[in-house]
């Protein structure tokens, strides 16, 4: 379940955004009704933000000055930056303003950090070496420290969000950085 949530979030997201903005253009009479549903949404949409986080590497995560040092850029500088943008299509309307510039952004943050995880991110950097071609789950597993079915996980996620290519070299599965991303993560993951 984690796994398909994970995958359809973002377009269940929208999907949402869509149907609100369809009923209450359509019937705006209905807004009463659906006004007392607002906080019980986002509780529990947080709650399924929050189920995708993997509370067990917390620790490591907190010990790990990149990931800190990602998630403070984006949380303080990106997210507020993209906000801003986005509010001048509201700036009219006071209260929607007021809205948008007061919800927490640690929302938006955790939803797009999916690819902050630092195992993730170490695999990311092992396969964007110079002259690194096609990597096996086997051997990311020897070099990585992790186990074959977390490094597994990650590779399956890394190739979701278009970051990796899968390459099938006779029975065996192998991952490499898509080329065109190449120059764009080398200078991402500070490898020049």
């Amino acid at each position: 379940m984690l796994d398909w949530w994970e995958r359809w979030q973002i377009p269940l997201y929208l999907a949402a955004l869509v149907l609100g903005a369809l009923i209450g253009l359509a019937a705006p009479a209905t807004a009463p009704a659906f006004e007392v549903a607002i906080n019980p949404v986002l509780m529990a949409l947080l709650y399924a933000t929050f189920l995708s986080v993997p509370l067990t590497k917390v620790g490591q995560a907190l010990r790990d000055g990149r990931f800190l040092a990602g998630l403070t850029v984006l949380n303080f500088l990106i997210v507020p930056v993209v906000v801003y943008l986005l509010s001048r299509f509201v700036a009219d309307d006071q209260a929607l303003l007021l809205g948008v510039l007061l919800a927490p952004c640690i929302d938006y943050v955790i939803a797009f950090s999916g690819l902050a995880d630092p195992a993730r991110l170490r695999l990311l950097s092992q396969l964007s070496v110079e002259g690194c071609g096609p990597v096996s789950v086997g051997e990311l597993t020897e070099t990585s420290g992790l186990s074959q079915p977390t490094v597994s996980h990650h590779l399956k996620r890394l190739t979701e969000a278009g970051l990796l290519d899968k390459v099938r070299v006779g029975r065996t599965v192998t991952h490499q950085v898509r080329p065109e991303l190449f120059a764009e993560l080398r200078t991402v993951l500070q490898m020049d």
